[in-house]
């Protein structure tokens, strides 16, 4: 029996005679005495300073382990530079005997291939006139009919495979039309358990926070719908974009609101969107303040009304992510200080790309989640690729009243999703040869669409993904601990150490 077949693969290439080769294209970032290398296909990094990076420098050109043990920097004992080659062979800065650790060919297949994730478009009337509204709402938009929301629950329900859904509703403003949404989660929980599908239905609900009222949130709750509220932050950050139509301020109502909720012991979600990057600080601390260790604070996009009611300068994207470190930085400081873990969309998104393969968040990979993760569905049964491109005829895949084709079969022959799949960071031209391509994934199909009027565009804010990324990979390397506390919590915890003698998630 040969042993050697028991020992890490790292182990087992790694032997005398094996020929070492440093990867090639390896993006260098240098910090003081130590320099950031990225292997862009697979997301992969490692930090060296010292005799590890006088090392790896050496490796100018293809060597055996024996060469490399016996003959390169003797500063280095024979069982640190074995460690070491290991180390590197695992974050795939090296080739042995031609192979690497990781297969970008393999590993960047999509989780899954119908969506999980469905949103109703329940009413796109609104009684706010938010400035970056990418729906344009306003109060005399139209609602989702009984007709065309029973229509979505028995395809849903009946076509897409998946065994857990959720089920989200969206506006406009969803409360201005909270009967026909209830009565479409009733009608939904009922179909399934009827039919005898026996899906499991979760349900959630956006709301600008205006019509929520304590008896109706207890509602939603006791049928298993969650409630989020839009909130920008403190009243003079909040009151700036998310207005009424004659642009007076909404957020007495809204405080008023969340405070009667609260008293009552019902939970909320909030989401805030910036546009001016000074505010991200200002909103992370106010929403601290309220005891909140949940939330997503956004930027704002090119789309919709944005594109007529504000500016979007020239260098936006670096403007926004110097004044995100300084909200990330302060999310460090607190979650170090404090023990407590904070759960922020986006940013435990990025650090688990950071420190994992995996990509749970579907705006984050390549291609996006258009169709595979995500379909929007609109006043009239048409069927979008999106939930942010719901009623944008480019994005337009199906209609639900659409009989001769099930769900999944319009998925798989869609041409509109074939051109949408075909955004890929591979496809991108400014995507391409990005170092951080791997860990953004090109970002956002429908706001590219927005912004550029191509689908082969890159995220209007990639500057912003590239300032951001090789900064939060330093403070991920000098302090390991926070992995745990701003990572996603259904990730599994990386094999992390400061001394990172066996991590196999970079």
């Amino acid at each position: 029996m040969d042993k050697t077949n028991s020992l890490p693969l790292g182990m087992r290439l790694l032997r005398g005679n094996s020929l070492v080769k440093k990867t090639d294209g390896l993006a260098r970032i240098r910090r003081g005495k130590e320099i950031l290398f990225i292997e862009k296909e697979t997301a992969s990094w490692i930090i060296l300073e010292g005799a590890q990076l006088a090392l790896f420098n050496s490796l100018k050109q293809p060597m055996t382990v024996n060469e490399i043990l016996t003959g390169l920097i003797s500063s280095l004992s024979t069982r640190e530079k074995e460690e070491l080659l290991v180390k590197l062979f695992k974050r795939n800065m090296i080739t042995v005997n031609c192979q690497s650790f990781y297969n970008p060919a393999k590993m960047w297949e999509l989780p899954q291939k119908y969506p999980q994730f469905l949103c109703f478009h329940i009413t796109s009337a609104c009684n706010f006139a938010c400035k970056y509204c990418y729906a344009r709402a306003n109060p005399y938009k139209q609602k989702l009919s009984q007709e065309v929301a029973h229509r979505v629950v028995e395809r849903i329900l009946e076509e897409i495979p998946n065994k857990s859904l959720l089920i989200d509703f969206h506006g406009g403003e969803p409360f201005m039309a909270y009967d026909e949404m209830v009565d479409t989660i009733n009608y939904a929980k009922e179909y399934n358990s009827k039919k005898g599908i026996g899906k499991i239905l979760n349900f959630v609900v956006q709301s600008n926070g205006s019509l929520v009222t304590v008896e109706k949130a207890h509602y939603l709750k006791s049928i298993d719908c969650n409630v989020g509220f839009s909130l920008d932050g403190p009243k003079d950050v909040h009151d700036q974009q998310r207005v009424y139509p004659d642009d007076s301020g909404t957020f007495d109502l809204i405080w008023k609101n969340m405070m009667e909720l609260k008293a009552s012991g019902i939970d909320i979600g909030f989401l805030a969107v910036i546009h001016n990057p000074d505010n991200y600080l200002r909103t992370f601390k106010f929403f601290l303040d309220q005891g909140l260790r949940s939330f997503r604070i956004n930027y704002s996009a090119y789309i919709g009304r944005a594109t007529e009611e504000l500016e979007f300068p020239h260098g936006r994207g670096e403007a926004f992510a110097r004044r995100y470190l300084e909200m990330a930085d302060a999310a460090i400081e607190f979650v170090e200080s404090t023990g407590e873990r904070l759960s922020m969309k986006d940013l435990d998104s990025q650090i688990n790309n950071i420190v994992s393969k995996k990509r749970p968040f579907m705006c984050y990979r390549s291609p996006c989640g258009c169709g595979n993760s995500i379909l929007g569905f609109g006043h009239d049964g048409g069927i979008y690729a999106c939930e942010e491109a719901t009623g944008v005829e480019e994005f337009r895949i199906g209609n639900i009243f659409d009989d001769s084709k099930t769900l999944t079969e319009i998925i798989d022959t869609s041409e509109v999703l074939k051109k949408i799949n075909a955004r890929t960071v591979e496809n991108i031209p400014k995507c391409r040869d990005c170092t951080f391509k791997r860990f953004c994934g090109g970002r956002c199909t429908t706001k590219s669409f927005a912004r550029y009027g191509n689908l082969q565009r890159e995220d209007p804010m990639c500057r912003f993904y590239q300032t951001v990324y090789p900064e939060l990979i330093w403070r991920v390397h000098d302090n390991p601990g926070i992995v745990d506390k701003l990572r996603p919590k259904k990730q599994p915890r990386p094999a992390w150490k400061k001394d990172d003698k066996e991590c196999d998630s970079c």
